[in-house]
């Protein structure tokens, strides 16, 4: 999911680990000399969520009590 501040993946860990790699060096393939990667890892298992789920329960709560 493509947002105003990033780009949301999900999946394996593992191969969001090797995707990330491989997005870190695109640029220096291209010639850059200084890359920043920001990586930030959510990872629960103790319950099963899925991308947008926490979006839905809140419009869902603020259709159900308008006083919100």
């Amino acid at each position: 999911t493509l947002h105003d501040m990033g780009t949301i993946l999900t999946g394996p860990a593992e191969d969001l680990f090797r995707l990330a790699a491989e997005l870190h060096s695109l640029p220096f393939r291209a010639g850059a000399q200084r890359v920043v990667t920001n990586i930030t890892l959510d990872d629960r298992r103790d319950v099963e969520r899925g991308l947008g789920d926490k979006q839905r329960f809140v419009k869902k709560r603020l259709e159900e009590d308008k006083s919100i």
